[in-house]
């Protein structure tokens, strides 16, 4: 079983997965996150939300979460049909 939360800062995620991974740190296996994507009318909190509108700001971050180097992306929606 996984728990997907958005990472709270940009690169927070990544710096503690790498560095569990380096043996700096104890811990378990550890994916990291970047910031949840909503669209801009959703009820999210602002800090840890990168807000899109449409698939090429959607790109847009990914491409730039990817970058960053977080394993996971999380997409939350509010009041979409699915």
């Amino acid at each position: 079983m996984s728990f997907v939360s958005a990472s709270a800062k940009e690169r927070l995620d990544v710096v503690i997965r790498d560095t569990i991974n380096a043996g700096d740190i104890p811990g378990p296996r550890y994916l990291a996150n970047g910031k949840e994507m909503a669209r801009r009318d959703g009820e999210f909190v602002a800090g840890i939300t990168a807000y899109v509108d449409g698939p090429d700001e959607m790109r847009e971050i990914i491409r730039h979460h990817v970058n960053l180097g977080v394993d996971q992306i999380k997409l939350n929606m509010s009041r979409e049909e699915v």
